[in-house]
């Protein structure tokens, strides 16, 4: 199977996973996000788009201007069906 018979090319994957990921982080600002690989799994049916970002911690850090956080990076993998686009799955990506 060829990338030309999917539906969803590897750009809208890419786009789409973004999106959700800001969806799904309930309006917090998103620092230093980064497209970590993106790989097409036929057998699936979907791209799975790993995408790595910064999140403020939610505790205060200690000896630090008062109202600053620290940001704690995080790794999300997100599936994306590529007939539709459609998000399918969002985990945890562990290094």
């Amino acid at each position: 199977m060829t990338d030309s018979s999917f539906r969803v090319g590897v750009k809208d994957a890419v786009k789409a996973a973004l999106s959700f990921i800001k969806e799904m982080v309930d309006g917090k600002p998103l620092k230093d996000v980064l497209l970590e690989e993106v790989e097409l799994a036929p057998e699936a049916d979907a791209w799975l788009v790993p995408v790595g970002f910064a999140l403020p911690q939610e505790e205060a850090v200690a000896n630090a201007p008062a109202g600053s956080k620290k940001l704690r990076r995080t790794y999300k993998s997100v599936t994306i069906n590529a007939q539709s686009g459609v998000p399918l799955a969002m985990k945890i990506r562990e290094l």
